[in-house]
């Protein structure tokens, strides 16, 4: 019976030290949040949102205020607020980020670009140089990864939907 008491003991410690170690990641995230929303808030709400899903924070620009229509070219306004979470992002050393890019399924084909896939990692990656070359965020900090269309936000059957998909 000593022995069961000593393992449950050790299996209540290890519980706990989870605990903690999740309530300390949970009050990163939300300090992140809060310096991102703070450092966004002069920009529209429905180009740029902020949300907390799994445990992971989530910054989601549209693709009217990053991108032209079939481009990888990102545009001066996205510029300004990159260049703001930029700056917040180099105020949390210890986060890893990871770009991914998306399209609707509308089929592209171009000299330089295959496909939606190959679209939305020229995207993200476009995203990454820009962090790292304009505003100075270290590069094995980020990861640049494209979802094509296979992992819609939205429905493409209508224009509202694969714009939220972009």
């Amino acid at each position: 019976m000593q022995k069961s008491l000593e393992a449950i003991n050790q299996q209540s410690k290890y519980i706990q030290g989870l605990n903690t170690k999740i309530q300390v990641k949970d009050s990163m995230n939300l300090q992140l949040v809060m310096n991102l929303k703070r450092s966004l808030a002069d920009v529209n709400d429905q180009d740029v949102q902020v949300e907390v899903r799994g445990g992971v924070v989530y910054v989601s620009i549209s693709d009217k205020l990053l991108f032209r229509s079939g481009s990888y070219d990102i545009n001066p306004a996205a510029e300004i607020v990159l260049g703001k979470v930029a700056k917040v992002l180099n105020d949390h050393k210890e986060i890893d980020i990871l770009i991914e890019g998306h399209t609707d399924n509308v089929p592209i084909s171009t000299d330089k670009i295959k496909d939606n896939w190959d679209l939305s990692v020229l995207r993200s990656t476009s995203v990454a140089r820009l962090l790292q070359k304009k505003f100075g965020v270290e590069p094995d900090r980020l990861t640049a990864g494209g979802r094509g269309e296979f992992a819609p936000k939205d429905t493409n059957d209508n224009s509202a939907g694969k714009q939220s998909n972009r």
